[in-house]
This record gives structure tokens, sequence and C-alpha cells, in this order.
């Protein structure tokens, strides 16, 4: 018995313009699909821009577009992400300016606390009296036999 083959060395003239082709295709649709939705956007933009247009030159009514804008209260994902983003900025922010007015804060007081222990022992050195010369309590005192003239006397004896 003799075996067939299951396959031939040109059949790649079938599969190449098959894959290209397809591709080709893929990518034509896919571009279709993108140009209609943009065609799709500017018409609504162009829209929006006529009526607006027809109310500057017609009728300026603030409470008939304060009512559309609330009216139309939907956001993009882009924007919500946006938001969210700058929301959690904005949180960043807050709390590290807490954070420097604790620190700012904590630092006053600790100055604070040194003025008034500085000006406390003022007070205290103001308000004592000057330590009294006593015989024997100075030795300096001793040597001179209670004459304080200074350090000729030590000298001399």
């Amino acid at each position: 018995m003799m075996m067939q083959r299951a396959f031939t060395y040109s059949i790649w003239i079938y599969f190449l313009p098959l894959v290209f082709i397809g591709a080709f295709f893929l990518l034509n649709l896919t571009l279709a699909v993108i140009n209609s939705k943009f065609t799709e956007a500017h018409k609504e933009h162009a829209a929006q821009e006529q009526k607006l247009k027809e109310r500057s030159m017609g009728i300026n009514d603030l409470d008939e577009m304060d009512r559309e804008l609330t009216s139309k209260d939907e956001m993009s994902i882009a924007q919500f992400i946006t938001a969210r983003i700058y929301a959690k900025k904005m949180i960043e922010f807050l709390r590290m300016r807490q954070a420097i007015k604790r620190i700012e804060q904590e630092r006053l007081h600790k100055i604070k606390e040194k003025q008034a222990a500085i000006a406390a022992a003022k007070r205290q050195i103001a308000n004592a009296a000057p330590p009294k010369k006593t015989p024997g309590s100075n030795l300096k005192y001793a040597q001179t036999g209670g004459n304080m003239t200074g350090p000729k006397n030590l000298i001399g004896q």
C-alpha cells in the first residue's frame, strides 16, 4: 500500500494571499468603524456649535442654559479618572499642609517653653541674694587673713 501525501509544497500560493487579504480586510473594517465614530462625533459637535450660535444671536436665556447643564449630568470615563486623580492629589496636598502646620506648632511650643524657662531662670537669679562672704568659706579670704585686697597679699605671704 502506498501512502498519500497530505500536503504539497505549492499550497503557499493559496495561504499567503489569504493572510494578506484577510489582514487588509480587517484593517479596512477597523478604520471604517473609527471613521464612522469620528464623523458622528463631528456632526454632534457641529450641531452644538450651531445651537450656540443661534442662542448668541437670539435669546440669551441663562436659566435655559442652566436647566440644560443640570439635566445633562453625564461624565465621560476620562473626565472621571482625571477628577479622581486630582482629588487624590488635593487630599495628599491638604494632609501635607496639616503635617507642616502641626510641626510648626510643635516648634513654636518648644520655643515658648525655652523662653519661659530662660525667663524663670533670670527671675530666680535676680531674686536670689548674693552669697555672703564668711571667714573660711573662701580660700583666698582665709589666706589673706581677712584682707581681700587681691593677689598681692597671696604672693607676699
